[in-house]
C-alpha cells in the first residue's frame, strides 16, 4: 500500500512538473546543441524524465526537483557530446559547459532560472517557422513547449493522431534542415511569428479549460502554464501587443469561473446553472485591466472578440439577463473573421435563445462548415438541446444518443447520460397522466 501511495503522489507531482520542465530543458539543450540536434535534445530529456521516475519512486522526490532534472539532463547531454564529438561542433556555450563540469565551478548561466524565460520564448518563435504551414508550426509548439501528446494535438485540430505524427515529422525535418539561428530574433521576425505563438497558447489553454482526454474536465495546470507563457510575452516590447493583452484577458475571464464549473463530485455544471457568486472577482478585475489595454490599436483579432463574448457572460447578473443580441453581433463578427464550424455552432446556441430552436436548427443544417463536426459529440449535444427546447422528444433522444457514442470524456458522458435519463423520466411521467 505504501509503495502504491508513494507512486500515486509521484505521478501527481511529475505530471505537471515534467510537462513544464521538459519544455525548458529541450529549449536550453537545443539552443546549445543547435536545432539540427533537436531530436537529440528531446532524447536526452526523455531519458532524464525516465531516470527521475525510476529513482524518485524509491528515494522520494528531491527537495529541488527542477534543479535535479536540469543537472541530470546537462550531464547526459555532455556524455552524448563526448561520445559523438565528430558530429557535434563545439560551440562556445558547449565548451564553457564542459569546462564547468571538469572544474566543478558555479553553474553555467544557461542553467540558471532567468535564462529559461528567454529560452522558452525564443524556442516558441524558432518553432514558428514560416516555411511550414501554420498548423504544423502550432503542432510542434504544442508538442515541444506545451508537452502535448499526439492525441491531445489531434483533438485540438479535429484530425487523426496519424495526421499529427506526419505534421510533427515534417516540422522536425524542417527545423533540422533550415538550421535556424538561436541568435536574438529581429523585431520583424518576432512580429511575423507572434500570431502563431499566440494561437498555440490559446489551444494550450483550451485543453486545460475543457480537457479532451483527461478523466477530469478541467486541467488547471495547463491553464496556469498558458497564462504564465502568455504573460511572459508582455515583458517583451515587440510581443506586448493588443492581441496578447486580449488573449490574456480571455484566459482570465474563463479561469475566473473554474470553481463554479464542477460540483463536489467533479461533475459538470453548465453555465446556466452555475453559482455566479463563486466566480473569482479578483481574476475578473485583472482580466478587465488587460482587456482595456487590448483596446489600443487598430486591429480587432479573434482574441478581442472571444474576450468580449466572455465578458458579456461575466457582466450578466443571471443567465436569463445575458445580452443575447449583443452576443449575436459578436459571433457574427467572429464568424466573418473565422468561419469555422465551432463558431457557427456556438452562434446557433445563441440563436436558440433569441429566435427559438427552429431558427437555430435551420442555421446548423444550412451551414456547410458544420459537416466538419459530424464526428463531434458537441454537434449532436447542441442539436439534442434544441430539439428538447421544442419538445421534440424523439429527435432529442436520438441526438443525445449519437452524442454519447462519439463522446470521449467520462465527465461529459455522465452529463449526456443524465440528460437522456431526465428526458425519459419526464416523458414517462407525462404518459402516465
Amino acid at each position: 500500500m505504501d509503495s502504491f501511495l508513494k507512486g500515486t503522489k509521484i505521478n501527481e507531482i511529475t505530471d505537471h512538473l515534467f510537462r513544464r520542465e521538459s519544455a525548458k530543458m529541450v529549449s536550453v539543450l537545443t539552443s546549445i546543441l543547435g536545432n539540427d540536434h533537436f531530436d537529440l535534445a528531446e532524447d536526452v530529456v526523455q531519458e532524464t524524465l525516465l531516470q527521475a521516475l525510476k529513482e524518485w519512486r524509491f528515494k522520494g522526490v528531491p527537495d529541488n526537483p527542477s534543479g535535479w532534472l536540469f543537472t541530470v539532463a546537462k550531464n547526459k547531454a555532455l556524455d552524448v557530446i563526448r561520445r559523438d564529438k565528430k558530429h557535434i561542433q563545439l560551440s562556445a556555450a558547449l565548451s564553457d559547459l564542459i569546462e564547468e563540469r571538469s572544474t566543478q565551478s558555479n553553474p553555467h548561466p544557461l542553467f540558471e532560472h532567468d535564462y529559461f524565460l528567454d529560452e522558452e520564448i525564443k524556442m516558441m518563435f524558432v518553432c514558428a517557422n514560416p516555411d511550414l504551414p501554420q498548423e504544423s508550426q502550432i503542432a510542434i509548439i504544442l508538442k515541444v513547449l506545451c508537452g502535448f501528446n499526439n492525441k491531445e494535438i489531434a483533438n485540438a485540430f479535429l484530425i487523426s493522431p496519424i495526421a499529427v505524427e506526419k505534421r510533427l515529422t515534417r516540422a522536425k525535418e524542417m527545423l533540422r534542415e533550415t538550421k535556424i539561428s538561436f541568435n536574438p530574433l529581429s523585431e520583424p521576425e518576432v512580429t511575423e511569428k507572434t500570431q502563431t505563438v499566440l494561437m498555440s497558447l490559446y489551444l494550450l489553454f483550451n485543453e486545460g479549460y475543457n480537457s479532451s482526454i483527461s478523466s477530469s474536465i478541467i486541467r488547471e495546470e495547463l491553464m496556469d502554464e498558458a497564462i504564465r507563457l502568455t504573460a511572459m510575452l508582455l515583458h517583451i516590447e515587440s510581443t506586448s501587443i493588443p492581441e496578447t493583452y486580449a488573449l490574456l484577458s480571455l484566459m482570465l475571464f474563463h479561469y475566473s469561473r473554474t470553481k463554479s464549473r464542477l460540483d463536489e463530485t467533479g461533475n459538470i455544471i453548465l453555465l446556466k446553472h452555475q453559482n455566479r457568486s463563486r466566480w473569482d472577482q479578483s481574476m475578473i478585475s485583472l482580466g478587465l485591466n488587460f482587456y482595456r489595454k487590448s483596446l489600443y490599436g487598430n486591429n480587432i483579432s479573434k482574441f478581442h472578440i472571444e474576450s468580449s463574448i466572455a465578458l458579456e457572460h461575466i457582466k450578466a447578473e443571471t443567465y436569463e439577463k445575458t445580452d443575447w443580441n449583443q452576443l449575436i453581433h459578436l459571433y457574427d463578427m467572429l464568424y466573418s473573421l473565422e468561419p469555422s464550424p465551432i463558431v457557427a455552432l456556438n452562434r446557433a446556441v445563441v440563436y436558440g435563445e433569441v429566435y427559438g430552436p427552429d431558427y437555430a436548427l435551420k442555421s446548423i443544417f444550412s451551414d456547410e462548415t458544420t459537416s466538419n463536426l459530424k464526428d463531434s459529440h458537441f454537434l449532436f449535444s447542441v442539436i439534442g438541446e434544441l430539439y428538447l427546447m421544442k419538445n421534440d422528444i424523439n429527435n432529442a433522444l436520438i441526438s443525445y444518443e449519437k452524442s454519447l457514442v462519439l463522446c470521449k470524456s467520462e465527465k461529459e458522458k455522465f452529463l449526456i447520460i443524465s440528460k437522456i435519463n431526465d428526458i425519459i423520466e419526464k416523458n414517462s411521467n407525462l404518459n402516465s397522466l
